[in-house]
């Protein structure tokens, strides 16, 4: 379901999806839409990732 998600989501409904992978613990799932959302220039798509990263523990690839 969730590359379906991916391949056919709506913009408008990337950063609720998004939370809802998060929110799940499916960060890799968030992490790609983090990224469409960035891509689609949503500034706050980065620092979102950017702490997801860190929640992660991967503090390094955050900064």
């Amino acid at each position: 379901m969730w590359e379906a998600l991916i391949e056919h989501h709506a913009s408008r409904d990337c950063g609720t999806v998004t939370r809802t992978a998060r929110d799940r613990g499916l960060l890799r799932i968030a992490m790609r839409f983090y990224a469409i959302a960035a891509h689609a220039s949503d500034n706050d798509a980065f620092k979102e990732a950017a702490w997801l990263l860190v929640r992660a523990g991967r503090r390094q690839e955050a900064i």
